[in-house]
């Protein structure tokens, strides 16, 4: 085999040199450089043909892996780190939107459609359940085609946060996978008609994930004399709960949830107490309250 192409290659430069040869007898020598300065020219040229149509080809590719019903191909590339982009639609429960074992590859963002459409003041939260062996991402929420960067390089492996609608629109929320390796996520979005406590109390929920003790001291955030109530609100079932009318309070949350814990003072002031709350679980081991939660402004 390697013989033949030799001879071959041998016999294509023999063709070579006989043109070349033939050209500077009959025409004289600036001719021979002229033909052969036209057979190499179009060898160069259509060589540059071949890798301008790969090139091209290669980048239909990259656009297709991002393309979306709810984002702009251009808007999409000014967004750092994805290299893919999938349309993933949940159904409704309720305005429970719940998702189970979702595969977000590295460089990949999921957009999570729930078809529906926030009226203003409504309000949209995202909790999130993360597994992998490197766990990093972004989350971000897109609004009528614009895209929100909420929060960024989050390593956690359980996330929450909400955002609340100042008019009416479309929302779903983002999340980008910048690990090197694969996660695979859980989770659900819940959407609350004209919730007036998420845009009032804004950043200060709480999620507890089981049933659990909350021990408050807000001494360093109002006086305990001016503490009219202190009330727990149950953003799931929208129930609120008097647990209170002092700085240090102790009260047991029976079920898992979104809460808000907040004060009112007797000159009307709402204080959320978020800061100021350590939840201690069974086994009696306290941990300070790191889960935030952003609001649309």
């Amino acid at each position: 085999m390697r013989i033949s192409k030799l001879v071959a290659a041998m016999n294509y430069l023999d063709d070579d040199l006989l043109l070349a040869s033939e050209t500077y007898d009959n025409k004289g020598g600036n001719d021979v450089r002229r033909a052969w300065m036209k057979r190499v020219g179009i060898g160069f040229a259509a060589s540059v043909a071949i890798v301008i149509v790969f090139l091209g080809a290669v980048n239909l590719k990259q656009d297709s892996n991002l393309k979306s019903d709810w984002i702009a191909l251009e808007d999409v590339k000014q967004i750092p780190d994805v290299e893919k982009v999938t349309d993933l639609t949940i159904a409704s429960d309720n305005d429970d939107y719940s998702f189970e074992s979702v595969k977000i590859t590295s460089g990949e963002m999921v957009i999570l459609n729930t078809n529906s459409v926030l009226e203003e003041d409504d309000a949209s939260t995202f909790l999130g359940h993360f597994t992998g062996d490197d766990i990093c991402y972004t989350v971000g929420y897109i609004c009528d085609g614009a895209y929100t960067e909420v929060q960024n390089t989050v390593t956690d492996e359980d996330y929450s946060g909400g955002v609340s609608a100042d008019q009416a629109g479309e929302v779903c929320w983002c999340v980008l996978n910048i690990s090197s390796s694969e996660v695979i996520m859980d989770g659900s979005i819940r959407i609350a008609a004209n919730d007036l406590v998420f845009r009032d109390y804004g950043e200060g929920f709480l999620t507890l994930n089981e049933a659990c003790t909350l021990v408050i001291d807000a001494s360093a955030a109002v006086l305990n004399s001016s503490i009219q109530s202190v009330y727990l609100y149950d953003y799931d079932t929208k129930q609120e709960t008097e647990i209170g009318n002092s700085t240090k309070i102790t009260c047991k949350v029976s079920e898992p949830g979104v809460y808000v814990i907040y004060a009112v003072t007797e000159d009307g002031e709402v204080v959320n107490l978020k800061n100021y709350v350590t939840i201690e679980t069974e086994t009696g081991e306290g941990s300070g309250i790191t889960t935030l939660h952003f609001k649309k402004k």
